[in-house]
């Protein structure tokens, strides 16, 4: 009778660890899920879903690992026009629908390769690996505003959005994250001032 007694308390005693174990093991699991998933919002952009500015220039530092001539690649900034306007009638809601669908028309136009992102507000970036040539870079950047500028409906009322872009290239255009990002902005900004719905070229003159 105290075999049996003490078999019972040792068969009791390891299920009771094993339960242990199985608990400490689904904690173990749910808590690297939760890493995993706020690693990923740490540089997601909630709203569209793109990656967001911490993600583009994690990635830009990532191009120039090892990069060279042989290996170009551009970047482009995308800052879209009359925004603000749609903002102001239609609401901050409408203003999200906005973004939501030029974020999905931005990735929709990528290849696999590209990166789209999210810088904040209403200025976004695309990275495109394998493109040297200023002509290409021009036409990648006019089919882009042309696929921005489809009509949204909001409310019942199609309305619109144009983008001015800069197109920052390297090697041509720096050799540092800082450089190309600040070579792509200054050349948005020419296009805004030529009337935006434009894509313009980074100057090498002026880097």
């Amino acid at each position: 009778h105290f075999q049996r007694v003490n078999l019972l308390a040792v068969i009791l005693a390891t299920l009771a660890l094993v339960g242990v174990l199985a608990r400490l093991a689904l904690t173990f699991h749910e808590n690297g899920k939760l890493l995993e998933l706020t690693q990923r919002e740490a540089v997601t952009d909630l709203l569209t879903g793109l990656g967001n500015r911490r993600r583009l220039m994690g990635d830009l530092e990532q191009m120039l690992v090892g990069a060279s001539p042989a290996r170009p690649w551009l970047l482009a900034i995308y800052d879209l026009d009359g925004f603000k306007s749609i903002n102001d009638t239609y609401g901050h809601e409408a203003g999200d629908q906005v973004l939501r669908v030029a974020a999905e028309r931005l990735r929709s136009c990528g290849r696999e390769v590209d990166t789209a992102a999210r810088m904040g507000g209403d200025e976004f970036a695309l990275i495109l690996p394998g493109v040297s040539d200023p002509n290409d870079a021009a036409l990648v950047a006019n089919r882009l505003i042309v696929a921005l500028g489809e009509p949204i409906v909001i409310d019942g009322d199609s309305c619109s959005v144009g983008a001015s872009v800069g197109i920052a290239l390297h090697p041509r255009d720096g050799h540092a994250v800082e450089t190309l990002v600040r070579a792509a902005d200054a050349a948005m900004y020419a296009s805004k001032a030529s009337g935006g719905n434009c894509s313009s070229l980074a100057d090498p003159r002026k880097q």
